[in-house]
Formats: structure tokens, sequence, C-alpha cells
């Protein structure tokens, strides 16, 4: 199931379209995915889908539209929501404020 994941992650990706793809329950993938891994597939596939968000968002000069439509978000709102519910401040405002503590690090004059 890791595999799959990392192969079809996507702001669309659910566990019934998984279990279908891997010829088992939803049941089944989830119990075995917790026991096997300790970690709910749900919050998994979120953890996943949230640090790829966060490496485009700082790795990339994609806009949040561009990594929306790349991640297959349904809509840009519900990407925009998705984010701030998780990371408490829109894609945006995570941007800039990374590049600012980036900038603000670099620029530190040096310990004597």
């Amino acid at each position: 199931a890791i595999l799959y994941i990392k192969e079809n992650l996507s702001g669309s990706l659910k566990i019934s379209t998984i279990a279908k793809d891997l010829y088992v329950s939803k049941n089944k993938l989830s119990s075995t995915f917790y026991k096997d891994t300790g970690t709910q597939l749900n919050i998994y596939i979120t953890s996943q889908l949230m640090n790829e968000i966060k490496s485009l968002l700082l790795e990339t000069n994609m806009t949040t539209s561009e990594i929306s439509d790349k991640l297959q978000f349904c809509e840009r709102s519900y990407f925009s929501k998705f984010f701030k519910k998780n990371f408490g401040c829109s894609p945006k405002q995570f941007r800039i404020a990374f590049k600012k503590s980036a900038y603000y690090s670099k620029n530190l004059p040096a310990d004597s």
C-alpha cells in the first residue's frame, strides 16, 4: 500500500480506490496497514500529501493553483482549506513565512 500511495499520491486518493486496485476490502486494507505500520491509513495518506505539498511550495516556483492541479485536488478552494486545516495558514502565507525565516537565518551575523 505504501508504494501504491507514493505512485498515486493526489488530493483525490481514497482508501476505497486503493483497496479496489489492490483487490482487498477497505477494512482489511486499513487494519493490515495499521498492524504493519502503527499508523492509520488515512493519516498516512494525509501526511504524505502534506509533505509533497510542502516540498512543492518550498522547492519550486509553482503557484498554488499549479500545485493544486498537479496533485489533482477537485477544486483549488478545497486545496487551500485542506492545507490551512493541516498547517494553520494558507499555502501562500506558509511559503512567505518560510522564505522570510530562511532569509533571516542566512543573514544572521556569525557568532564571535
